[in-house]
Parts: C-alpha cells; structure tokens; sequence
C-alpha cells in the first residue's frame, strides 16, 4: 500500500482581468511504500484543466499537478464577483493513489507519449479498487481587488500602530521595536490572519463534504424505506389472497353439494323414457287383452283343451314391432333428447334396458 501526502488542503483561484488562474498541488510519496499511480478528478470538468490529470508516482518520489482555470470561466466569475454577487465555491478535486507493481511501473515507464497515456489508463482500469486512496480539495476563489486591498490595511494598521506608539504616558512601545507598529509584528498578524482564514476555509469545506454526505444517507434511507413498503404491502396482498382462499373452496364445495342433491337433466330424461316404455307396454297388454276379448267364442266348450299348443281361433299376437304406437314418437318426453345430450341419454336407455 502506497504512503503518500498530498497538499494543500485547499487550493485558491485568483481572478484577474489579465493571466491564466492556476494552482498546484503536490502529490508525495514515501520510498517504504512502493510505486503508485494518480489520478485528478473534479467536479467541473468544464472549468479546469489539469496537468497531468494522471500519472506515475516512483517510490520516494513526487509529482507537481498543475491546474489551470479556463479564460472564460474565470472571466465570467470575475464579472460576478465585480457585481458582489459571488457566492461560496463548491467545486471540489479529488486526487487517487493506487499502488503499482515494479514490472509494470518499469514497462509504463519505459513508455512515451500517448502510448505511456494509454497504458496509464489500462492500469487504472484494472486497479483494485479497495487499494485506492482518495484525497479530496476544496477550492476558493480570490477576488483581485480584495487581494490588492491587503497593503491598504497593512498601511493602515501601521499608521494606527505609529500614532499609538508617539502618545504619552505609553512605555516601552516608542522606540523599542515590539509595538503594533514594527513591520516584522504586522507582518507575523497578516501570517496568522491569513492562517486563521485557511482554517477556516478548510473547517467550512469539510462541513460542506458532512452535508453532502449526510444528504446522500438521507436519499438512501428514503429508498430503504420505499423499498421495506413495496414489500411489506406485497406480503399483506399475499396474506390476503391466502385468507380468502379457503372461503372459495368452501363455496365451490357447497355448489358441488347442490349440484349433487339436484339430479341431472340426463337423469330426468331417464325417468320420462321408463314411463313412456311402461305406458306404451301398458296400452300393447290393452289391446292384446281387448282384441282377445273380442274373438273369444261364446260356447266355453269351443275353446281348446289345456295342454294343446295351438291358439284358439281369431286370436292374434302381433310381432314386437307392432307393439310400439304410432303416436309414441309424440311423446311430449321426446323434447328432452337435445343436442349434445343425445349420446348420453341414448347410452343410458341401453344401460337400463
């Protein structure tokens, strides 16, 4: 795992009607921790340009990253910051440090040109991404006029300093080289003022980077929980479709009860074919019977004896065909034999017959 140190903090823009901004920064390395390679991101790409963006860092090594703002970027915040209307800047660099092995920090090195870009590039692609560091830098934008406002203080402070040092009744201050007004005092008070605004850039910058932070864990929280919902609603739909399962098959039950206590239409048309069949044998033995009536002879003794086998004269059976009406086919019963329950009911006639 690569050592590095990476500075400064904070990185400052100075706006000006002439010149480039830039800055730098200063990536580090220790000899204890091997080769490593860099990379520089921000969060407007459209406002810098970085040199190099990426790179190789040898153990015990450093590498300078210049900066530089784009002319018409800085000329429209210097246009605002002229109008006093510049707020606080959010933009952001963050540096990454990946460790790298020597044989392929020797093979990139031996490289050039956009070769030596292009491999740099397939190492980052192929990095563990757990063996990363990051470093992140806020930046500040540094209007000139309140640059060149700085010296005007400074005189100032030195003549308030003079005229104290010159009143009477004040001993120790004229003359002896520790007042407000000796330059090496004012010069130590603009250094700790300049490191108290440094600090407090940097203390600001990272209640930014908190905000930032606690807001993502706020939108990540409000997903769990959208999430937990969809879920928790999946499961009370489910619960409720498996409770109203059982009342469907407690009425599908009842309805095959009721189907089974009323009999079929087939059974039914059963019924009536056994009524017609014993009508119809009913009116054959009527006519037998009568026809027999009919032609018996009026002397008994002209009737055979018992035991001889042939029937008396005028009587006539008549074969089974012409035992069946004529007007049996309309029968009111024929209306149950309809389509598609004709095979069934003609298969259950046979069956009973």
């Amino acid at each position: 795992m690569p050592e590095v140190s990476i500075s400064p903090e904070v990185v400052f823009f100075s706006l000006a009607r002439q010149g480039k901004p830039s800055c730098e920064i200063t990536v580090s390395a220790t000899a204890a921790g091997g080769h490593a390679t860099f990379k520089v991101k921000t969060t407007e790409p459209s406002r810098y340009l970085v040199q190099p963006n990426q790179g190789l860092l040898e153990a015990g090594g450093s590498r300078s990253i210049t900066i530089y703002m784009v002319e018409r970027e800085a000329s429209k915040l210097l246009d605002v910051a002229e109008e006093g209307t510049l707020g606080p800047c959010k933009d952001k660099f963050l540096v990454q440090v990946a460790p790298v092995e020597p044989e392929a920090f020797a093979a990139v090195t031996a490289l050039e040109g956009a070769r030596h870009t292009e491999e740099v590039t397939r190492l980052w692609a192929n990095v563990n991404k757990a063996s990363v560091k990051n470093k992140r830098i806020a930046v500040q934008f540094r209007h000139q006029a309140s640059a060149a406002s700085l010296p005007n203080q400074d005189a100032l402070s030195s003549s308030r300093a003079s005229d104290a040092s010159h009143k009477p009744g004040v001993p120790g201050q004229a003359g002896s080289g520790r007042g407000l007004g000796a330059g090496g005092s004012i010069a130590e008070e603009v250094d700790a003022l300049r490191t108290k605004y440094n600090d407090l850039v940097t203390y600001t910058a990272n209640l930014t980077e908190e905000r930032d932070t606690l807001r993502r864990s706020l939108e990540d929280a409000k997903r769990s929980l959208q999430k937990e919902m969809a879920a928790r609603m999946a499961l009370e739909s489910k619960a409720l479709k498996e409770n109203l399962q059982p009342l469907s098959s407690d009425a599908g039950s009842g309805l095959a009860q009721l189907k089974a206590a009323t009999p079929p239409a087939r059974r039914q048309s059963g019924i009536g074919m056994r009524v017609v069949l014993l009508l119809v044998l009913l009116c054959a033995a009527y006519g037998w019977f009568t026809s027999t009536t009919r032609a018996a002879p009026k002397d008994a003794a002209q009737l055979p004896a018992p035991g001889d086998g042939a029937p008396p004269p005028g009587l006539h059976t008549p074969p089974a065909a012409e035992m069946v009406p004529e007007k049996a086919a309309d029968t009111p019963n024929e209306t149950f034999q309809e389509a598609p329950a004709a095979e069934a009911t003609e298969q259950l006639q046979s069956d009973e017959l």
